[in-house]
């Protein structure tokens, strides 16, 4: 099986547990991709949220340590995690782990 039909059947199968809120956005800051778990954490449906800003999620102090993030992302591969605060669709607040992972 071609590398890119794995890597899509992979993500399709993430995309559909309901267990972890997995979600992808671009460097640019937009949603791609949104799993039923991150519907069930943060209230939006994958039809509602993607194609939207990140910056959605974030609350106004955040969103320097988000720019971090996609600075550090645009120079190399990296891995980290992070307890941190994000908006629920109702506008309530939640605390969320995030790992987040770059690739090629």
């Amino acid at each position: 099986m071609p590398h890119r039909l794995v890597s899509d059947h992979l993500l399709a199968a993430l995309l559909e547990l309901k267990e972890e809120g997995i979600l992808s956005f671009s460097l640019g800051g937009i949603i791609e991709a949104w799993s039923r778990g991150a519907e069930r954490i943060y209230g939006y449906t994958a039809e509602e949220i993607t194609g939207q800003p990140l910056t959605r999620l974030v609350p106004l102090h955040e969103l320097p340590e988000l720019e971090r993030v996609f600075s550090k992302a645009e120079e190399n591969v990296f891995t980290f995690f992070e307890t941190t605060e994000r908006f629920r669709r109702d506008g309530s607040r939640v605390f969320v782990r995030i790992k987040a992972d770059t690739h090629p």
